[in-house]
């Protein structure tokens, strides 16, 4: 197709005779470049033997090549950014030996220019090495001189054979390297005491992370006590979960107002910055305002018993521990950031600790420097072949919030599921499937509550479009109105009020009908620009339904618009101190969104496809067709939607592709967000966390045909991180890329049937959660078709 698009262009530019009609030539070997018109098409003869012609783009000083031609050969636009818009549009019949080239406008300070350059000096002959080079070029990404050797004999000469057994050796000796593998084994997520997704690496173990300043980006969004003149010495404390965190002589805003002792929340949206003294926010009278001084140290004064905390690890009672014992892992302006331990620690005191024990374990110096644990979620080996024997079932006896981690029974793992022989063994909860529950402003709340999503009602929307409109469905709201005027012809009304009067519709509040008989679409037409009221229609029984957007009173989740670069409301908020206007309506208690009257009706039709709808406000919404990330044990639990779990010995045990475990001494650079809390990490680093764990494979590994043929088949069944919801997440992309690399060598069957099995492309083609005509009908009383995108 694209040869055939770029003939037809040739064809057309040749025929118009857009080249400017005198030939170029190219300049004299050792004499200045020519520069060149922008915005038009040359014809420019190719150059003469060992010479090379360039055209070059002139950017800020800086010359960029974006043509080329050389030896009496043809033009050919060179790689790179730069060479955007410049096209080889013809070349010339063999006697004529030129190529017409349009050259794309420029900015004010770029120009173009052509060159010449000798080539006599060139080597007429490749070497071994070059050819080697060559190869690898295709074959990787990118030729080492490592490599390179390997392809060479004792003698530095390139056998013939050389390149069949390389591509044999690495189809058949070269074990797959696996990014979601590389991710996990290197992943180091932060948690707190406020929050406990699972177990964390012991805090005496060898290679444990400290830390000497309060607040880490684990406590965003999280409370804390402000206790204040506790002793004569009128110091204050700071308190998360009744657990003390540190003692400090002042609670100053950056606006010079103290704050009185209380509980206060801390921010949200990466305004911890985790150093000593770095900018800490915290939430006062809805406002996020600066803590004078930033981000106070881990201390606490030795004379007074009181103010300690209940767990010290002491310098006495373990000499080979001390401060020069902790490795300082990282900086910003010289303030440190996290310490390593580079012992095992052996105090008393680590025999009464567990990996479930979340109460801050510190450390303190004869230098009166103290240090906090910085906890770190410890991940378990749980592959296809070697699932956990007890599923996790042991994570979640010790800690009250850790999940099951038993993998489900797919095609992938069935032949590797294991039945478990401990008593310890969880396997996945199951929900009923009649389950079901009132989706009410009530319910939203909870929900937010719960999850911590923005969940929404949209109101506000106006009618934009006519309930007479052919195949539309129209949506109507019962008010209260005992006039309900209208001014629509006989005919039109009729049809409208007899479809409503007929609809099997069992919400209170709300009708979805199909006009299929004609009727005028022109007069039912609303203005979506104006404030006015929709059509109202009065039935027999008096009631007055109104014409409303298709959308009124949909529930969505709406989280994506609340982060900082999606919404451009919200950068103006924080930038002059306002509250998050998505985030606004949920902290105040509200159910429902407003959509603000001064938008047009463009932008919410532009941008509802980002979010996941819920339901209608007052629809009975069952449990299961609830998205996958709500339908947890807490929501079920409130809305009363019952289940099992089964456990304990004869449990079926399975494991997922290359679900290993982390090793907390290798780098700790990557990260994940742990329940919406970006802990440790800013959300920019965790959207480029996938692209560094690529790239760093695929410069790397030892496997690089496979990683180069897994990079292929990933343009072919490629996804676009803006249609799925959780870009700051890295190991659901990288289970998918997976995919490409486990079957770089295999079956394209087995491709095609991992893709469409994978949720990563079910939020993708937009079929996660699709539900047929009938089912809807049944449900919802609304005509909506089965998404077929897929």
């Amino acid at each position: 197709m694209r040869d055939l698009v770029w003939k037809s262009l040739q064809f057309l530019f040749v025929v118009l005779g857009v080249s400017q009609g005198q030939t170029i030539s190219c300049p004299d070997v050792g004499s200045d470049p020519v520069e060149l018109s922008h915005d038009t098409t040359h014809r420019i003869s190719y150059p003469d033997p060992n010479e090379l012609c360039l055209i070059s783009k002139i950017v800020a000083g800086q010359i960029v090549p974006v043509a080329r031609s050389y030896d009496l050969n043809g033009w050919h636009s060179t790689a790179g950014g730069a060479v955007q818009g410049v096209a080889v549009l013809a070349n010339t019949p063999p006697d004529m030996n030129s190529s017409d080239i349009y050259l794309p406008l420029l900015d004010l300070d770029e120009i173009y220019q052509i060159s010449s350059h000798d080539l006599s000096e060139r080597s007429a002959i490749l070497t071994d090495q070059d050819l080697a080079s060559r190869f690898l070029e295709q074959a990787t990404f990118g030729p080492t001189m490592k490599i390179i050797d390997e392809l060479l004999d004792e003698n530095h000469s390139l056998n013939i054979s050389a390149f069949a057994l390389w591509v044999e050796n690495q189809i058949v000796n070269e074990d797959p390297t696996s990014h979601r593998e590389f991710f996990r084994s290197q992943v180091s997520p932060q948690i707190g005491e406020n929050f406990r997704p699972g177990l964390k690496w012991h805090p005496c173990a060898a290679h444990s992370l400290w830390r000497e300043y309060t607040f880490s980006k684990a406590d965003q969004k999280k409370y804390f006590k402000l206790s204040g003149n506790v002793t004569e010495n009128g110091l204050y404390t700071i308190s998360f979960d009744d657990h003390l965190r540190t003692v400090v002589d002042t609670f100053t805003l950056e606006d010079g107002s103290q704050l009185p002792p209380g509980t206060y929340r801390m921010c949200t949206d990466n305004v911890i910055t985790p150093y000593l003294n770095g900018i800490v926010k915290i939430e006062v009278a809805g406002r996020c305002k600066k803590l004078a001084g930033g981000n106070p140290p881990i201390q606490f004064p030795m004379n007074d018993e009181n103010l300690l905390p209940s767990k010290v690890i002491e310098h006495i009672d373990f000499p080979g521990v001390a401060p020069q014992d902790f490795t300082l892992l990282d900086s910003i302006i010289g303030d440190p950031i996290v310490y390593e331990s580079n012992n095992q620690i052996t105090d008393e005191l680590c025999d009464t600790i567990s990996e479930a024990d979340f109460a801050p374990i510190f450390v303190n110096f004869t230098s009166g420097e103290w240090l906090v644990h910085d906890g770190r979620l410890a991940l378990k080996d749980s592959t296809v072949d070697e699932p956990l024997s007890d599923g996790g079932g042991i994570d979640v006896a010790k800690s009250d919030t850790a999940l099951c981690s038993n993998a489900p029974r797919t095609f992938l793992n069935s032949k590797s599921c294991k039945v478990s022989k401990d008593l310890s063994a969880c396997g996945t909860f199951q929900f009923q499937e009649s389950g079901s529950f009132l989706l009410d402003a009530t319910a939203i709340l909870d929900l937010y509550a719960m999850t911590n999503k923005y969940i929404y009602a949209i109101d506000g929307l106006r009618a934009d479009t006519s309930p007479c409109a052919p195949g539309v469905v129209s949506r109507w709201e019962l008010i209260s109105d005992t006039v309900c005027a209208n001014d629509l012809d006989g005919a039109s009304y009729n049809r409208l009020k007899n479809k409503i009067q007929k609809s099997g519709s069992t919400h209170s509040f709300l009708k979805d009908v199909k006009v299929r008989e004609k009727c005028d679409v022109l007069s039912t037409t609303p203005d979506p620009n104006a404030q006015d009221d929709g059509i109202k229609i009065k039935l027999g029984n008096g009631q007055c339904w109104q014409h409303v957007h298709e959308d009124h009173m949909n529930v969505y989740d709406m989280t994506y618009w609340t982060k900082q670069n999606t919404h451009p409301g919200n950068q103006v908020a924080a930038n002059s101190g306002n509250p998050n206007p998505i985030k606004k309506w949920a902290k105040n208690g509200q159910a429902a969104l407003e959509y603000p009257s001064w938008h047009p009706m463009s932008r919410w039709i532009d941008h509802r496809h980002l979010f996941e709808k819920i339901g209608r406000l007052g629809d009975n919404v069952a449990f299961v067709d609830l998205p996958n990330y709500l339908r947890l044990e807490l929501v079920a639990d409130h809305f009363g939607i019952y289940g099992t779990s089964p456990s304990g010995e004869g449990v079926l045990v399975c494991g997922s592709p290359n679900e290993v475990s982390n090793d907390i001494s290798l780098s700790r650079e990557l990260s994940f967000s742990l329940g919406g809390n970006k802990n440790d990490r800013h959300e920019d680093n965790l959207v480029r966390q996938k692209k560094r764990v690529w790239a760093t494979i695929v410069l790397s590994a030892k496997d690089q045909l496979r990683q180069k043929v897994a990079w292929a088949l990933s343009q072919i069944l490629a996804l676009t991180p803006l249609q799925i919801d959780s870009v700051v997440e890295t190991e659901p992309y990288l289970s998918f890329y997976d995919i490409f690399v486990r079957n770089a060598f295999g079956s394209y069957l087995d491709i095609l049937r991992e893709v469409s099995y994978s949720p990563m492309m079910s939020e993708m083609l937009t079929f996660l959660q699709s539900k047929s005509t009938a089912y809807v009908w049944e449900t919802e009383s609304s005509y909506v078709f089965a998404d077929e995108n897929y």
